[in-house]
């Protein structure tokens, strides 16, 4: 055999026991997350017009193999996403140096409802949290330098709820309670909603 068939080979043998390595120690491909029975044909609720948000989520559950339809009813479950908010907060203002510090907050709550209207999970609160600095003569950039942050951030959330839809494949009971951090803000009209009892 020559030496460049057996590299192309060795190359082939690792390619074909990577996969089985990485899944024996637990590694998982962002958005492949095994849906909980009663999750295959899904319609998505998001209260936001932030449509990188929408579209993550959308790629993770049909990654998943879930089948987004447009509309509600009969033998269709739904993930209704009424929360989905970025707050920037001011830390701390810098003596001589004029630092400014921000705290960026990005707060998402969620709840599902599997096929048949029964909860699935119940309504949850994701909260995470970046920090960065500014100068005071530092104009330019800034918001370019904020929204790279969000843009992270949107993808880390979205990897996070995708989590928790895991989890309820694992522990199904547990993931029908509420967290008692997931108190609706006002006007939320979803506080009824099954499966999104406020404890």
């Amino acid at each position: 055999m020559t030496a460049g068939k057996r590299s192309r080979n060795f190359g082939l043998a690792v390619a074909a026991v990577l996969p089985l390595c990485l899944s024996g120690c637990g590694f998982h491909l962002r958005g492949s997350v095994p849906l909980p029975p009663g999750m295959t044909h899904i319609h998505l609720k998001v209260g936001t017009s932030m449509l990188a948000f929408r579209r993550a989520l959308e790629r993770n559950l049909e990654l998943s193999g879930a089948v987004l339809e447009d509309e509600s009813g009969p033998g269709v479950a739904e993930m209704d996403v009424p929360v989905v908010a970025f707050t920037n907060d001011m830390k701390t203002l810098g003596g001589y140096t004029q630092v400014t510090e921000y705290t960026v907050r990005f707060q998402v709550q969620f709840f599902v409802n599997n096929d048949k209207g029964e909860p699935i999970i119940g309504r949850q609160r994701l909260l995470m949290e970046r920090e960065y600095s500014v100068q005071s003569n530092q104009t330019i950039g800034t918001s370019g330098q904020v929204e790279q942050l969000e843009t992270g951030m949107v993808d880390d959330m979205v990897e996070s709820l995708m989590l928790k839809v895991r989890a309820a494949t694992l522990h199904p009971e547990a993931a029908k309670r509420a967290d008692p951090t997931a108190v609706p803000p006002p006007g939320d009209t979803m506080l009824g909603h099954p499966g999104n009892t406020v404890i």
